[in-house]
């Protein structure tokens, strides 16, 4: 499959599923939207078949919170195993319930019941790692469920809120064997493919917007924004406009919206870059200067790939504040880093730790 500028992929999930799975009312449209910035990975999980699926198993997908890690591992689950000759069932899982039901068996003495579920699925998909880091005891029946999986060629699709050399709790019995399958980055929503989303979203939502309406919402929305983050926001500004037609004036104003919207997300390129060389202990002066020391490069590209990711500026703005930087040695730096991140887990780590300080900032 050829993915495009933007492509739309039919959310489909399996009656083959055992358990609960993603619930159709989390969903904020029917098909799952794919930019640029996502491309090469669906891509990948798209062509994947039952055969190449075992191949590359153990499967991690990581990325933010609402990117759509959850929904696209069930996609490719449902897909994989779409008509195979299988005597075995499909199931999904959450980390924290797989946690809670382990817990139980093994109070009640009735494990070989949880193990039996797991062991013998044909694709389990684990949803959210970060829970499954907290408990030693669900990690070590992880290891010995991993294991099994790999010797009897079946499936296990997890995802995670990063790469899992860097997930902090986990052990290094689950790192080993996670990272000796595919690991596949899934990133938030850029422009184009909100732009999308917008445009689905009106038309499931009866709301006419102009394109130059809907471009208005989307420039007006923080670089940052989620899928949900753009249904919100229309549903603001379509409550606004039932308001004005029944001459209420009940729902804030969206402009007022949309600026407590930018307040939540105001995260300064001046902390980033201090925060990387804080925790480098690199100076700023140093990190925004000339001098091309391993260490100081090194900081000066992580607090470069942060700003990026975080603050939504251009790499122009980026290159400016970094010493006057033209945009392709910006671009240089940040794909240096996104790189090495994969290779260096200290780099990884400092880069997960700070971009969920920043990401707790926002939820506050």
């Amino acid at each position: 499959m050829e993915l495009t500028v933007v492509t739309r992929l039919p959310i489909e999930f399996s009656k083959a599923f055992s358990g609960s799975t993603c619930s159709i009312e989390y969903l904020v449209v029917p098909e799952f939207v794919v930019g640029p910035e996502n491309a090469e990975s669906v891509n990948f999980l798209w062509d994947m078949d039952l055969h190449k699926g075992i191949d590359n198993s153990p499967i991690v997908l990581h990325g933010p919170a609402k990117a759509g890690k959850s929904i696209l591992a069930s996609m490719i689950a449902a897909r994989m195993t779409r008509g195979a000759d299988t005597k075995s069932s499909n199931c999904w899982v959450a980390g924290s319930e797989f946690c809670k039901q382990f817990a139980h068996a093994t109070l009640t003495d009735n494990l070989a019941a949880f193990r039996k579920r797991f062991r013998e699925s044909h694709c389990m998909v684990l949803d959210d790692l970060d829970h499954v880091a907290r408990s030693e005891g669900a990690q070590r029946e992880l290891v010995r469920l991993l294991d099994i999986k790999q010797t009897h060629g079946t499936i296990l699709i997890a995802t995670a809120s990063c790469v899992p050399a860097t997930l902090r709790g986990l052990t290094s019995g689950i790192v080993s064997r996670l990272m000796g399958g595919l690991t596949l980055e899934i990133r938030l929503p850029g422009i184009e493919a909100r732009r999308e989303l917008l445009r689905l979203m009106c038309n499931q939502m009866g709301m006419p917007l102009s394109a130059r309406e809907r471009e208005y919402l989307i420039s007006s929305l923080p670089p940052a924004s989620t899928a949900e983050d753009i249904r919100t926001a229309l549903t603001v500004l379509s409550r606004q406009h039932r308001d004005k037609a029944s001459s209420k004036n009940k729902t804030p104003k969206f402009e007022e919206w949309i600026a407590h919207q930018h307040e939540r997300n105001v995260i300064d390129i001046h902390d980033i870059a201090k925060s990387v060389g804080k925790q480098l202990s690199v100076s700023l002066a140093d990190i925004k200067g000339s001098k091309r020391k391993a260490n100081i490069v090194r900081a000066r590209g992580l607090a470069i790939y942060l700003a990026r990711n975080l603050c939504g500026l251009s790499l122009q703005e980026i290159g400016e504040y970094f010493g006057g930087r033209d945009h392709t040695t910006i671009l240089h730096a940040y794909r240096k880093t996104d790189q090495g991140i994969m290779n260096d887990p200290e780099l990884a780590r400092i880069a997960h730790e700070l971009q969920l300080r920043w990401r707790d900032r926002k939820n506050a």
